[in-house]
């Protein structure tokens, strides 16, 4: 009866050991020493720069009884600002049509159309940022939001990031070594663990504006003055987990 049970419980083992080796990875764990001593540390860093590069959001907007009349004031409209903004010194290049949009609204008088339509600016002359924003306000904008602010090559800023990173991380991995009694070895593994975002760095408010600044309210004053814009800075992150042998 022992053998026969001993018999069953051997090949349930062995059908099990079949099953999981048909659809999964296997895994070898050397069991005959010490695992190697290491100490593993996640380090962050930063690097920055000026930006080169400013993005600002402009856009009008137009109500009539009619959707068409509408859609026509408000080309009309985008059309003075088109020519304002390449007066003040913006090429083809640099617009792009970011949105175009009419919809019907209820009113105690009835039915309205609103029209809308928004153009984006990117461009490198940040030293005409306020020149621009003037402008585009004498021409009729009725919103205008930005500046963001970016580098057109973020290599550099961001192996800079990286650095600092490891750095911080060989760091902190000396002070956990010396803490333990040990020396510390050479790098064993290397990972970049840099949350993703839409963007590798963010914009800085260091000495003045910086992402995301508002200059809505200028349309709706009829400003004239050019508003001081100052560029900042831009900084890339990073954060790298890094394993070191101890000795």
């Amino acid at each position: 009866m022992r053998t026969r049970n001993s018999a069953g419980l051997l090949t349930a083992v062995v059908l099990i050991a079949l099953l999981a080796t048909a659809g999964c990875t296997t895994t070898v764990v050397n069991t005959g020493g010490a695992a190697p001593d290491t100490v593993t540390v996640t380090g962050s860093g930063t690097g920055s720069s000026a930006p080169d590069r400013a993005t600002l959001s402009m856009s009008v907007n137009a109500h009539a009884r009619s959707s068409s009349d509408a859609m026509n004031s408000a080309t009309k409209a985008m059309d003075r600002l088109v020519v304002a903004l390449k007066a003040a010194g913006l090429s083809d290049a640099e617009l792009q049509t970011q949105q175009v949009s009419v919809y019907q609204q209820g009113g105690p008088r009835g039915s309205s159309y609103q029209a809308n339509q928004a153009l984006k600016i990117t461009t490198k002359q940040l030293d005409k940022l306020g020149k621009f924003v003037a402008e585009a306000t004498r021409a009729g904008a009725s919103g205008i939001s930005g500046p963001d602010f970016s580098l057109v090559d973020q290599r550099s800023v961001q192996a800079r990031a990286i650095a600092a990173a490891m750095k911080d991380a060989r760091t902190r991995a000396s002070v956990m070594a010396k803490s333990a009694g040990r020396g510390l070895g050479r790098v064993v593994s290397v990972s970049d663990v840099t949350r993703s975002s839409s963007s590798p760095y963010a914009n800085s408010l260091v000495g003045g504006l910086g992402a995301g600044v508002s200059f809505q309210y200028l349309a709706a004053q009829k400003a004239t003055i050019a508003p001081n814009v100052s560029p900042g800075r831009v900084t890339a992150s990073a954060q790298m987990t890094v394993v070191f042998a101890l000795q």
